[in-house]
């Protein structure tokens, strides 16, 4: 499946003078800049849900990359283990990126 966006990996982090969130992908270059009109004050509800939001878009390509995958694989009978403890493996870092949470 050929897609039109950007290419990943994509990476969420903060402008360096007004700190707001945004999205670039792997040559640095943006991709994405959530947030609002008015720049959140750093550590308020807004910053915060803007940040989460910015990790959300940043995790899109590798998200759809393991939907794919996961339709692909579903489609052909008698998958091995192996392949699905792979699949199941890049989806729990798919979401934990997208959540920003710690992977064990």
């Amino acid at each position: 499946m050929e897609t039109k966006h950007t290419p990943g990996p994509w990476t969420a982090g903060r402008l360096p003078l007004t700190d707001s969130p945004i999205v670039r992908d792997g040559c640095g270059c943006p991709v994405a800049k959530p947030g609002r009109d008015v720049i959140a004050a750093p550590g308020s509800v807004a910053d915060l849900q803007d940040f989460a939001n910015a990790r959300l878009i940043a995790a899109s390509p590798k998200l759809l990359e393991v939907c794919i995958s996961l339709v692909n694989n579903m489609a052909v009978p008698c998958r091995s283990i192996i392949d699905l403890r792979q699949i199941t493996a890049n989806a729990k870092a798919a979401i934990a990126k997208a959540t920003g949470e710690v992977q064990p």
